[in-house]
């Protein structure tokens, strides 16, 4: 199976996704399948720069600066959402943000829609069996945003989430609530992944993959039992950066 994985906004745009590149060497060692990453947060980066004149340290304000004020999920929930509003009045009450940034995170949030629309309709022809999106602080709004996207796009596709903020209840609260991810990947991506693309490839019941969230054939959202053992040294493979524009 070919796996597409994704490293949306807003991860830096200083260096490469080690949980991108750890998955891709684990998926492409076992011979029987293919992964390849896509850096959607460099390609996000350069249309900002060109179409909204924001710059490193703009971008660099919603990568390293504003976790706690969730500005960067919020810009991507008009894309989400469908709704170039969505929100756009409690925002501006907003009174830990001054002014500059509070008129970027606004101007944004009109136009990532279009950004959305026209990167899924550039990736959906070069899309794997399945696309996986990493998430660790504020990528979820912007992955689920381009998941919507591709699978209306290509309803066959496979959306599968993993990363940090897909551990434990938020996981599955991720697959439960929105019905376009398919599968939520909890805990060690190294082991998890391989053994769901195996059952996959066999069309295999998904019950004994470890921690997977996953829909049965009547639509119901199960979330597997996830494993406390930590990954075995001899499971940690060397990450592969081959591709990435340095």
């Amino acid at each position: 199976m070919d796996i597409t994985l994704v490293n949306m906004p807003w991860a830096s745009v200083e260096y490469p996704s080690l949980a991108c590149a750890i998955l891709k060497a684990t998926v492409n060692r076992t011979g029987n399948h293919r992964a390849r990453v896509v850096d959607a947060n460099l390609d996000f980066f350069d249309w900002m720069h060109r179409y909204v004149a924001a710059g490193v340290r703009d971008y660099d304000f919603f990568s390293l600066e504003s976790h706690f004020q969730g500005c960067g999920d919020w810009v991507f929930s008009s894309a989400l959402y469908g709704d170039p509003e969505w929100r756009v009045a409690e925002f501006q009450e907003h009174r830990e943000l001054d002014d500059e940034r509070k008129q970027l995170c606004l101007r944004l949030h009109r136009v990532v829609p279009e950004w959305v629309e026209r990167y899924a309709a550039e990736l959906i022809g070069t899309l794997g069996d399945l696309v996986g999106f990493t998430t660790t602080f504020q990528q979820n709004t912007a992955a689920l945003a381009l998941a919507r996207a591709l699978k209306e796009l290509r309803p066959d596709v496979r959306v599968v989430l993993g990363g940090a903020n897909c551990d434990g209840e938020q996981g599955a609260a991720w697959h439960r609530d929105f019905d376009f991810v398919d599968l939520v990947v909890r805990g060690e991506g190294e082991v998890v992944l391989p053994e769901l693309l195996d059952h996959l490839d066999r069309g295999a019941d998904l019950t004994g993959v470890p921690g997977l969230c996953w829909r049965d054939a009547s639509g119901l959202a199960i979330a597997n039992p996830m494993t406390a053992a930590p990954l075995p040294p001899a499971r940690i493979v060397a990450p592969d950066f081959d591709g990435y524009l340095m």
